[in-house]
This record gives structure tokens, C-alpha cells and sequence, in this order.
């Protein structure tokens, strides 16, 4: 299951990149191809610039990549829809979704504490040993039966946070040349 869901993820990953390299290949509408690359993107024309890249600038907080990338997902509607699309996959449903588990599973985890601290207040030691390999066996009973579960809440989370290193990846990416045009204009 897992050699094939890795293949699947592989298959997305590389469709996104082809589709990213479509995006940034397809003429826009009223401008050639040539007009496009030689623009400078509106947010850093002077005067309309509000980033506040100055020498005297004491503004930390200004993202120029975010605000360059925000006018590219205004200009270019496919990498505004895939750009939705990655959101919708990294965004915290995931949890909403999960919640019943998390909450059935940390229950159980309070159980099997609250279980050891019992049976160490067992004064005799041959009922603490025979008390303790019950509720053991008990627990690796009950872990292996949510294991498959957890395995791939933790393959989610790790899937999640693949697919915002690339949305970063594909900000830096998009936002270059737009950078590269205005240093050139």
C-alpha cells in the first residue's frame, strides 16, 4: 500500500512542476511573452511601492516575496487556482477530520497511565508482576490495532509538510524572474 502511495505522491509532485512550468511558459492575454518578461511588477514601481526597501527602512515585517507573489496569483489564473489547491490540501481540515481519533487515542493514553500508577501502588509483588503483564498485553493488543491509523496520520503530516516546502519552493521560483525584471528595468 504504501509503494503505491508513494508512487502516487511522486505522480502529483511531478505533475505540479510541469504544471508550474506550463504557468510560467503560457503567453498572457493583451501582452507577448517578451512585454511580460520585461515588465516590472507593479509593486516595485517606484513610487507605488510600498515595501519600504529604503536604507533608512526600519520595516522588518514587509514580505516582498508574499507581496510579489500575490500580484503573480492576481495576473495568472491557473497558478491562482493550483496555488487554492495546495492551500486546500496543507490547511488544518486535516485535523477537524482527525479530531474523534486524536481525542479516542489520547483517551486511551490517559487510561493505560492512570493503569500504571494503580498497579504500583499493589503492595505484593507477584500480583504487581501478573497485574502488569495483563494490562501490558492488553496495551500492545490495543496499540497494534490503532497502529495502521497512526502510521498514516503521521504520513499525512509528513505529506503536509512536503507539500508546503514546495509551495515555498514554487513562491521563490516565481517570484525570481519577476525580481530579476525589475533589477534589469
Amino acid at each position: 500500500m504504501e509503494n503505491k502511495f508513494t508512487m502516487r505522491v511522486k505522480q502529483i509532485l511531478f505533475l505540479f512542476l510541469v504544471s508550474l512550468i506550463l504557468f510560467n511558459c503560457e503567453n498572457k492575454e493583451k501582452l507577448t511573452l517578451e512585454e511580460q518578461l520585461n515588465l516590472t511588477p507593479d509593486i516595485l514601481v517606484e513610487g507605488e511601492s510600498d515595501i519600504g526597501l529604503s536604507s533608512f527602512s526600519k520595516r522588518y515585517d514587509s514580505d516582498i516575496i508574499s507581496k510579489l507573489y500575490s500580484e503573480a496569483l492576481e495576473n495568472d489564473k491557473k497558478l491562482n487556482a493550483l496555488n487554492e489547491k495546495i492551500k486546500n490540501f496543507t490547511n488544518d481540515s486535516i485535523i477537524e477530520k482527525t479530531k474523534a481519533f486524536t481525542k479516542y487515542s489520547n483517551t486511551n493514553d490517559h487510561y493505560w497511565s492512570s493503569i500504571d500508577k494503580y498497579i504500583s501502588s499493589l503492595n505484593d509483588s507477584i500480583i504487581k508482576k501478573e497485574t502488569t503483564a495483563f494490562f501490558d498485553k492488553l496495551k500492545l493488543n490495543f496499540e497494534n490495532s490503532i497502529d495502521n491509523q497512526t502510521k498514516l496520520l503521521s504520513l499525512i503530516d509528513t505529506k503536509k509538510e512536503k507539500l508546503r516546502d514546495q509551495l515555498t519552493l514554487m513562491k521563490l521560483f516565481v517570484t525570481e524572474p519577476m525580481m530579476r525584471n525589475y533589477q534589469v528595468n
